[in-house]
């Protein structure tokens, strides 16, 4: 039997973080999660998670640069942002991208596209 997915969610607001914990909990993944850039990077070169979801603005960086780590390790990459900055600075970027507030519904539709199946 293959383990669940694990899912790296590096995301600084808490209230954000809690809905989505729990969001990954109860469909059964595997969850690392870190609240900022340095942490986030350590965890993702540390355990090459199945996925990273990241908030674009992160305190002492952004869910970018993590992005491009992740991309450099084949890991897919969901981007996720309430600030109106976040569009001008993910020009050019590929990564999918949801603006908060979404709907969970069209949030496991991402996770499930990007996930492969096991």
């Amino acid at each position: 039997m293959t383990a669940a997915p694990l899912i790296l969610l590096v995301e600084d607001d808490p209230d954000v973080r809690m809905v989505l914990e729990f969001f990954f909990e109860q469909r059964g993944y595997r969850l690392s999660t870190a609240n900022d850039y340095e942490v986030g990077a350590e965890i993702l070169r540390d355990t090459r998670p199945d996925l990273l979801v990241s908030d674009v603005m992160l305190r002492s960086g952004t869910g970018i640069a993590l992005a491009e780590i992740a991309r450099a390790m084949n890991i897919p990459v969901l981007l996720i942002s309430g600030s109106p900055e976040a569009k001008k600075l993910l020009q050019g970027d590929p990564s999918p991208f949801l603006p908060k507030p979404f709907r969970l519904v069209d949030f496991e539709r991402e996770i499930d596209r990007l996930l492969p199946r096991r």
